[in-house]
């Protein structure tokens, strides 16, 4: 059995804009939004590598993202709509019950695969 990967989304800071419509999406840029987007920490088997942490409908990558506590003080939210290609190094996080929640990247995401969709304020009103 094969899984085909719908369109994937992918919240960034809105001051990333500019960097992700010239290079895409690249593991590990600096600022790194959660230190959760590593694989290899204490807990798991790896090499440590940051990865670009996606989801299956934006409401669910907001999650993963904008909706942590701690970001709460970033004054805008970037959407991005990805398309997964054959070459990419997907890893589907462990899950429980029918969904699966988050899906990593670890490579770059080129500009051609990646579509932006909308900016929201950080109160959520955007």
């Amino acid at each position: 059995m094969s899984l085909h990967l719908p369109a994937l989304y992918h919240w960034s800071p809105g001051d990333r804009r500019k960097q992700i419509i010239r290079r895409g999406l690249i593991p590990g840029s600096r600022p790194t939004v959660s230190s959760d987007s590593t694989v290899g920490g204490a807990d798991e088997s790896g090499d440590g590598r940051h990865m670009v942490c996606l989801s299956a409908d934006a409401a669910t990558a907001w999650t993963l993202s904008g909706g942590l506590p701690w970001l709460r003080d970033v004054p805008s939210w970037d959407l991005w709509q990805v398309h997964i290609d054959e070459g990419d190094e997907v890893h589907i996080l462990p899950f429980w019950g029918r969904g699966v929640m988050e899906i990593r990247v670890a490579n770059r995401i080129p500009k051609s695969r990646v579509l932006f969709l909308a900016t929201r304020k950080a109160d959520g009103n955007g």
